[in-house]
Parts: C-alpha cells; structure tokens; sequence
C-alpha cells in the first residue's frame, strides 16, 4: 500500500471513530438541548433564516460549510454543527471541519468534547497551529 493511500484509510478509520464517552459527560442532557433548539428556533431571526437553508443533499460543501458558519455567528450554534456534519458527510476536509465543531463544542461549554475534536485535528494535521492552538486554548481553560 502506497503512502497516500495509508495516510487516507488512516484518516478515515479516524472519521469513523466515536466521541470517546469521557467527553460527551460534561454535555447536558439531551431533553434540555432539544428545548434550547424549540425555543431557539421560535424567535423571529429563526424565522428569517430558516427559508433560505440550502438543502443538505444537493447543496456543495462550500455552501453547506458556510451556511454552518452563519448559523454559528446567529447563534444557533447546535444547527450550525448539524451543517458541519452534513459538509463532512458531502466530502468537506475533515481536519478544517472538525477544527470548526471544536470551536463551536468550546462556544457551548462542551470543553471536553471540543478537546476531542481538537486532538482529530492535531492527528490529521500535525503541522496545522490554528488546532494546537484550539487545543492550547481548552487544556487552559481546564487548568491544565
């Protein structure tokens, strides 16, 4: 097996990998995230947003990573990590992608899930500062 074959089933066992369980224990319970999006998506701007969405099955990877960018600016953050999502299952760079859920784990208080996703991206881009950094950032906030 060539080097970059290797180097893309490695990156793609690391894709199929779960959140280890340690890190979903400081998330809150999945009721009280399912009310925050309902009232959430209650509120005028929800409404404003919500008929211009592009549709996750035709729409390309750079508009679906966008859009995800929006919702994250807008403050809707849990759509905006289902745009990520839905950009990574569409083929998007998953070191670029997972960088951007960490940040959006962090945003939300989810420190321990969002070091996850920046450990991914330290495997798959030993070299890139902007995850060291990231990481940097949620071992500081735990005091470590």
């Amino acid at each position: 097996m060539r080097l970059p074959e290797l180097l893309s089933v490695s990156a793609l066992t690391l894709l199929l990998l779960p959140v280890p369980a340690q890190a979903q224990s400081n998330a809150l319970p999945q009721s009280t995230l399912d009310s925050l999006r309902q009232s959430a998506h209650e509120s005028p701007d929800w409404k404003l947003i919500e008929p211009h969405l592009p549709d996750p099955a035709t729409a390309s990877v750079e508009m679906l990573e966008t859009q995800a960018d929006l919702l994250r600016v807008r403050r809707f953050p849990d759509d905006a990590l289902d745009y990520y999502n839905y950009a990574l299952k569409r083929g998007g760079d998953p070191a670029e992608i997972f960088n951007k859920i960490g940040i959006t784990q962090m945003e939300l208080g989810n420190t321990s899930i969002a070091r996850a996703y920046f450990q991914r991206v330290v495997k798959l881009r030993r070299k890139d500062p902007q995850a060291w950094n990231n990481l940097g950032a949620v071992e500081f906030m735990g005091r470590n």
